[in-house]
Parts: C-alpha cells; structure tokens; sequence
C-alpha cells in the first residue's frame, strides 16, 4: 500500500475493543500475545526480509502506531514498514524482549519478530499487541507472509493463493451484520443484556490456584511481602511480587508456552467422543477445562471449594462483509460460568456448556461485552476504572483456532495436510491468548495435519514451568480420558528458538 493510500484510511480512530485492550494494558500484564510457527527447512533470508514489507503492506493496523488527534481521540497513524524488520539468529540464540512483552503502540507499532533457525528447521515467533489484530487476523498476515515469501524465492504460485485485500474494510471492523433467527423487540434485548451483566458481575469466579512450587516459595516469604491466597477484594494484590516469580522469569524474555499434541488416533477419538455426545470439540475442550481448573483448585487451594469458576471464550465475529478486511479485531468474549461442584457429573456439565454455546452462536450473545464496552465509553474514566478493578473477570481464557490449514490457500496445502511455502513446510503452532491481573491462565487449541494442539500459558508469578507443564498434562490426561486414549507423558515445551 501506498503513502497516498495510507493517507486515505490514517488517521483512524479506535473502536472500543482496541480502547479496551489499550486500558487493559499494563506492564506487568502487557495486552500482547506470542505466536511461534514451527517450520521444516530454512528461510531464505532475502526472501523473507522481502516478503516482510510485501505482507506489511497489505495490513496497515500492524504498522501503525497510536496519536491523540483533535476532535478525533486516539487514532490509529502509520509508519514506515521499514521500521518493523525481522530479528536473526540460529537455534541456539535467545529471544531477547524488552520489557518482556510490553509493546508501548504510542511509540512503536504493534508487531516484532524473530526467526530463529539452522540444521534444516526454523521457527518464526511474532509478539503482537492485541489491540493491532486478534489470532484470526494474525494468522491472515502469516498466508500473506507465506505467499510473498514463495513468490520472492521463486516459486510458481497460482493467482488465487493472493486473497485482494480492502484496507477501506477496517472502517468496518466493530461494524457486524447480525440478524437475528427470530423476531426479538428491543426491550426484550436490552432485558436479556441486562440479565447477562448481572449475572457476569454478581457471580465472583476464584482465579487458578497457584503451582505447589509458587506456594512453596510464598510460605518462606514474609507475610507482608506476599499474597497467594484466594481472598482478594479491590485493594488486594494478587501474587505479583519479583519475590515469588519463577526465576528462571527476566523481563528481557518472552513469556514461556508449554504445549501438547496429542496424535491423530487421539485427536480422532476426541472428536469422536464429542459427536457421541452430540456437542463439539470446543464444547469438549470447555467441559474438560472446568474439570481440570476445580480439581486443581481442590488439591492446591482447599478454599476455593464452593466457588464460581468462569472461562473466557473468545469469538470470531467476521462476517462476509470481513472477507477482504485487512488483520484486525473482529471478535468479542463470551463467558461461561459455573459451580466447582459441577464437575461432579460431567455429562451434565457438557450438555449444558453445549446448549450454552449453542445459544451464544444462536443469538449472537458475544455482541454483548461490545455492547458493555460501547456504554462504559460514554461515561468519563468508566473503562480505565473496571480494567484497574482488583477482582479476577475469568479463571481461564481458552481460545480455539480450529484447523490452520483453512487459513491458506489451498494451493499451499499438501497431501499430508501440512501448509508448504517454497522451501519451507509449516509444521506446529504454539501460542497463548494474553493473561491479566488473577486470570493466571489461558489455553490456545488448534488442529493441524489431523492433530490437536494445548499450548498453555500461566502466569509466572504464581507458576513455575514445572508448575505449568504439571497442570497442562492434567488437561492432557483428562483429554485423552475423554477419548478413551491411553495416558502419554506431556512433551518439554520446544526452544523458543
């Protein structure tokens, strides 16, 4: 895109998602998010460097940076993509970060990246700030990466593996075309919102128990140096301290992800036992996180028994009038909530999380968090004031991607179901929604050449890496119960690099 077409979408104001996610962010719990792509073979770098500022081009929000302009407010304005450039190094070289993850979007756009790579393998990790564009948009900036990238080392790429893109399209992005299934009056909806909030504020979820090896090292802290425990009212911290991190954890490091991926007899038995049952993998994957987050919360914290847990499910929003938009946020949460106690029959928990979901897909109930959003802007400070709330909004966030191969051209799809871009062979995803203040957990699932990944980020404060790879096998083991599977050891998560 052009300085002159840039001049025709920029200045472009922020839309309430992209102002919530700016609130939200906060050094200790930066607004950003790591998605680190697995590759076979090794990039040419010429041709990636090339294909950088080609995919840059096509997708404005990532190469922009935040300014207050009058009588518009905060406004997204562009940069020169040459500002954005890929980091270098073999296998063996670090990550370094910054901030560990802080991307300050008044000074710098919202992207980095790194490729890291030798004896034939590579990985490509992006950080992105969240208010640029959601894990859908992101992956949509991957196929155009991909597709630049094969065509600059040389190979022979059909014309519809190029999806045209409309930079126009973003003036659309929290603008979605809804119709309802039936005939529904206003009050009847503003009814239904306002029973949705009062339940959602009424019903205080208790946050993931922190790891044995955090609570360990709390125990030998001085009490008014430490609070790990589950009461926490607005004026309470959560446990935050340096003094408790994992120390492993520096703030020049990105946040580290442990995954799994079961195999494609595993995977298959999974969605078998979800059709069984009438409901979805995403149905599955909700119904086992609750049993997983109360068991854990028992066994670490005894407390917590009795209390509401809550999951964050985000949902895309696109539509066909999305089709052609540039990487953005479309997408809003919905939030699930139920008793620990509701574990105690898990037919039943998944039969109601199905008619739950069925219903937030039916009546487009994910439009009311934007719809809350919209409203705490009209009123001066409302949403930097509920962001700063000391109260945990969600036990776990639990997004799901579904299969990444619809996400690039079919022409770069190969027999085996793996995504291939001249020299290069995409082989694994793994990444993590962002975590906040006593939401110590989030789960990313996707599916691959017929094989179900958990990546699983927790929050270091209150985790060490051996804490979180012993949660993420008890969400393995309770999967694989699930579909009748024999229990396997959780693999190490990979090097970063």
């Amino acid at each position: 895109m052009s300085d002159a077409a840039d001049a025709d979408i920029f200045p472009l104001p922020l839309v309430p998602f992209e102002r919530y996610m700016l609130a939200d962010d906060t050094r200790d719990y930066p607004m950003t998010y790591t998605l680190a792509f697995g590759f076979r073979g090794e990039f040419e770098r010429s041709a990636l460097d090339g294909a950088l500022m080609d995919a840059l081009s096509r997708h404005p929000l990532l190469r922009a940076r935040i300014e207050d302009r009058p009588r518009k407010g905060a406004c997204w304005v562009g940069i020169s993509p040459s500002r954005i450039s890929l980091d270098w190094g073999t296998c063996e070289s670090p990550i370094e970060c910054s901030g560990g993850g802080v991307i300050d979007l008044r000074r710098e756009a919202g992207l980095r990246l790194w490729v890291r790579q030798g004896d034939d393998r590579a990985r490509l990790t992006l950080l992105v700030h969240h208010a640029c564009a959601d894990g859908v948009g992101m992956l949509q900036f991957v196929r155009d990466l991909l597709v630049a990238y094969a065509v600059r080392a040389g190979s022979e790429v059909s014309a519809r593996a190029t999806v045209r893109l409309a930079a126009e399209r973003l003036n659309i992005r929290d603008r979605f075309d809804v119709k309802l299934p039936e005939p529904v009056s206003s009050w009847r909806i503003l009814g239904s919102n306002v029973t949705e909030s009062a339940k959602f504020f009424s019903r205080r979820p208790a946050p993931l128990a922190a790891g044995p090896e955090c609570r360990s090292r709390a125990s030998a802290t001085p009490a008014d140096d430490a609070k790990v425990g589950p009461g926490h009212g607005p004026g309470d911290r959560d446990s935050t301290r340096s003094s408790l991190a994992d120390p492993a954890m520096t703030r020049s490091s990105l946040p580290e992800i442990c995954s799994h991926t079961f195999s494609e007899a595993e995977t298959s038995a999974i969605h078998a036992a979800a059709a069984r049952h009438n409901a979805t993998v995403n149905d599955v994957l909700l119904r086992d996180a609750f049993v997983v987050v109360a068991d854990w919360n028992a066994a670490q914290d005894p407390a917590t028994r009795r209390r509401w847990l809550r999951i964050n499910m985000p949902i895309n929003l696109r539509g066909v009038e999305h089709r052609h938009m540039p990487a953005a946020n479309a997408m809003s949460y919905a939030f699930l909530t139920r008793r620990d106690s509701d574990r105690a029959d898990p037919q039943s928990l998944l039969d109601g999380i199905h008619r739950e979901t069925e219903a937030i897909r039916y009546w487009s109930i994910g439009l009311t968090f934007l719809d809350g959003l919209r409203f705490s802007l009209k009123v001066p400070g409302l949403m930097r004031l509920s962001t700063r709330r000391r109260r945990c909004l969600a036990s776990l966030v639990l997004s799901n991607l579904g299969d990444l191969s619809r996400y690039f051209p079919a022409s770069f799809v190969t027999k085996d179901r793996r995504v291939r871009a001249a020299n290069v062979v995409l082989e694994n995803l793994i990444g993590a929604p962002p975590i906040r203040t006593f939401t110590r957990g989030s789960m990313l699932a996707s599916r691959y050449a017929g094989r179900l990944t958990l990546s699983l980020l927790c929050d270091p404060r209150c985790f060490s890496a051996a804490d979180a790879r012993t949660l993420l096998s008890k969400f393995v083991n309770r999967l694989q119960e699930t579909g009748s599977c024999l229990p396997v050891d959780v693999e190490s998560p990979p090097d970063a690099g």
